[in-house]
């Protein structure tokens, strides 16, 4: 939770944690928080509308039915743009997200057990693209 909200303005506060083993929809491991986030927008950029999102999509090793690779995508919402150009996801909320993307490349250690990203098959993380371009995000 302390490297996610790096990624948020003070606008959104981190509520809920749930963590799922592969092929569970049980949750393992639930936690409540109430943390405000911590990234600042700076002098030209500004925080976007609700609705839009950041998107940081994750290579795996594995490959569908069909011999397709399976990424995993993760979106963000609060994030901020380029002041002249809203459609541009500014460079250090870009950075940030590549920071935390990297932490959950390189897995949080809990004492005994080293978690990473996953899909829900399995499907282990190994590398991160953070989109340059902000999208629009539906929370469905």
């Amino acid at each position: 939770m302390n490297a996610e909200k790096a990624v948020y303005d003070d606008n959104i506060t981190i509520v809920q944690a749930v963590g799922y083993d592969a092929a569970s929809e049980v949750p393992v491991y639930t936690n409540d928080y109430t943390s405000v986030g911590t990234f600042g927008a700076v002098n030209g950029s500004l925080v976007c509308p609700g609705d839009c999102a950041a998107m940081v999509r994750y290579s795996t090793t594995q490959r569908s039915a069909k011999n397709h690779p399976i990424y995993l995508y993760n979106w963000y919402h609060g994030v901020s743009h380029v002041f002249e150009e809203p459609d541009t996801l500014s460079a250090l909320h870009v950075a940030a997200l590549e920071d935390y993307a990297d932490l959950w490349l390189a897995g949080f250690n809990d004492g005994t057990t080293d978690h990473v990203r996953a899909g829900p098959n399995g499907a282990v993380a190994q590398s991160r693209v953070v989109g340059a371009t902000i999208r629009h995000r539906d929370f469905t």
